[in-house]
């Protein structure tokens, strides 16, 4: 949801003209410094509202916000962004801004940026991007791995299991390697009761945390790129939410719609995440957030 701040500055928007409120956040972007992160993230929002067709001005915005606040989430909704297809320039004349004018706003981003990312591709800006992630960029690469992986490919790693002749040969091996089977298994057990009991890696944990379940197909993405996956389900002249199955008719309302939810869903699981780990639970009886964090991924957030 937008900060009321956000709000009333579109509110009065719509009383000024788009061209004079557009001066006026490039006014705020140069006033405001960096520490004031909430006051320039709600600039960038208010932006992006004012110029919701503009890709380039959106792009900005977001990568603003990233810059601001590195993390996994902003991180995907830069990444979104940047996978769109670049926008040819408006020929017709129906700017909503003069051209100087949005010169001089991208221009105003620019020079907060630590870098120019105009003539770069965008592995080029998600290294530099991820460079400044500190240890959450290992969630991203590691996921990209995930995502990247071929499911035969999943299958065939987790078959390449030790394979024995027949019966015979697996009893000849030497007890010496039996015991180590054994204890494998008795890790494998012992690891997989830690698991249940929630002592699961904190790069587990907020993958969790970011992982979107699409009702649809019953298949699970990360985070934002379930936006991009939201697409696929077009059928019969409208698009459906995989979070929520709510029909709509266009990309432009979808996309924001689905993104709302993974930006909520999100919050709500690391919120849930953080209380829990002030609650040091005694380790007798603990609960099994494995599972639960399954569910909470399945249950569409309203």
């Amino acid at each position: 949801g937008m900060s009321s701040s956000s709000s009333f500055f579109l509110s009065y928007a719509q009383q000024l003209q788009k061209p004079m409120c557009v001066e006026m956040c490039i006014q705020a972007l140069k006033m405001t410094s960096s520490d004031h992160k909430d006051s320039k993230s709600t600039i960038c929002k208010t932006i992006s509202c004012l110029l919701p067709t503009d890709l380039e001005v959106k792009r900005a915005c977001q990568l603003t916000e990233f810059l601001l606040q590195p993390t996994v989430d902003s991180y995907y909704a830069v990444e979104s962004l940047y996978n769109e297809p670049d926008q040819k320039p408006e020929e017709d004349g129906s700017l909503p801004v003069p051209n100087s004018l949005r010169c001089e706003l991208l221009l105003a981003f620019k020079t907060q940026w630590p870098f120019d990312p105009e003539f770069w591709d965008w592995k080029t800006l998600k290294r530099n991007c991820l460079a400044l992630m500190g240890e959450e960029a290992a969630i991203v690469s590691s996921i990209d791995t995930l995502n990247d992986t071929d499911e035969q490919e999943v299958e065939s790693a987790l078959g390449k299991l030790p394979e024995y002749r027949d019966l015979e040969d697996f009893l000849l091996t030497t007890t010496n390697e039996l015991n180590e089977i054994t204890d494998e298994r008795e890790k494998n057990r012992e690891a997989k009761k830690l698991r249940e009991q929630g002592f699961v890696s904190a790069r587990f944990r907020n993958w969790r945390a970011y992982m979107q379940y699409c009702v649809l197909c019953d298949k699970e993405f990360l985070g934002h790129r379930i936006v991009r996956h939201a697409q696929k389900h077009f059928k019969d002249g409208v698009y459906l939410c995989p979070i929520c199955a709510d029909s709509f008719e266009t990309r432009e309302v979808l996309e924001p719609h689905v993104a709302s939810h993974v930006k909520q869903s999100c919050k709500e699981r690391l919120a849930a995440m953080k209380a829990a780990r002030k609650v040091t639970k005694p380790p007798q009886s603990p609960k099994s957030p494995s599972k639960n964090s399954k569910v909470a991924a399945k249950v569409s957030i309203s």
